[in-house]
């Protein structure tokens, strides 16, 4: 790992398309079924850079992204959160060199805020989470309301 001098989270920009993308498919293998991706040819596509860039000009999404400064000078992408219609937690993962140093629970508290501030903000927040991601969506204080599903 490269040495990390600085971290904080900001607005995410069509500009962050690609970086978030190859997050996220860095961490896939964690919550796919299959891991070459069979049977989630509908979730593949949906985390390639055109559909993040896509995601990022709607307005009824929001993306926050943490990035650290390499010892280089450059930024690096090591966490994303998305809400979409200001109720949904619809993208939340982080780099696994950065996983259980609280760079999720940041995430999440700064797209909350910013959310309960917005006037379409509906009172509470919905997540769909893998059988994995359980135990993380449960410490920032979401609950399991059905069963396993296997969709997408």
């Amino acid at each position: 790992m490269t040495l990390l001098t600085t971290a904080h989270i900001r607005l995410a920009t069509v500009a962050d398309a690609k970086a978030i993308s190859a997050l996220i498919q860095r961490v896939v293998h964690y919550f796919l079924i299959h891991p070459n991706g069979s049977g989630a040819e509908d979730f593949m596509a949906s985390i390639s850079p055109h559909a993040i860039a896509d995601y990022l000009s709607q307005p009824d999404f929001r993306y926050l992204v943490t990035t650290v400064t390499t010892d280089t000078g450059a930024e690096q992408v090591i966490g994303v959160a998305a809400l979409r219609d200001q109720a949904h937690l619809y993208h939340l993962f982080v780099d696994p060199e950065w996983h259980r140093q609280g760079v999720a629970k940041r995430l999440w508290e700064a797209l909350k805020a910013q959310a309960q501030q917005d006037q379409r903000y509906q009172g509470h927040f919905t997540v769909n989470s893998s059988v994995y991601a359980v135990p993380v969506y449960q410490a920032l204080g979401f609950e399991v309301v059905s069963d396993v599903q296997h969709n997408n």
